[in-house]
């Protein structure tokens, strides 16, 4: 479960949900690099990871604005056919 604050600076928050996600990472599973990557970019890269993942996850996003598009936030996720 990964709480989201739209009240609190962004950045901040997905370069901790970032390091929250390489600590739950298995043995050989690829980890973010947190230390060298873009803060305006770690975004598409926990969307992307998000995505990628067979485990089950859960965003919440807090005080979200109503004209700030939810979906540009949102992992696809893959439909169980």
């Amino acid at each position: 479960v990964f709480w989201i604050d739209f009240s609190l600076p962004l950045e901040e928050q997905f370069m901790e949900f970032a390091k929250e996600l390489n600590t739950s990472c298995k043995n050989g599973e690829e980890r973010i690099p947190v230390s060298s990557i873009n803060p305006f970019s770690i975004l598409s890269v926990i969307k992307k990871k998000l995505e990628d993942t067979n485990r089950r996850w859960l965003l919440i996003f807090d005080d979200l604005p109503k004209d700030i598009d939810a979906d540009k936030y949102f992992p696809k996720i893959k439909s169980e056919g």
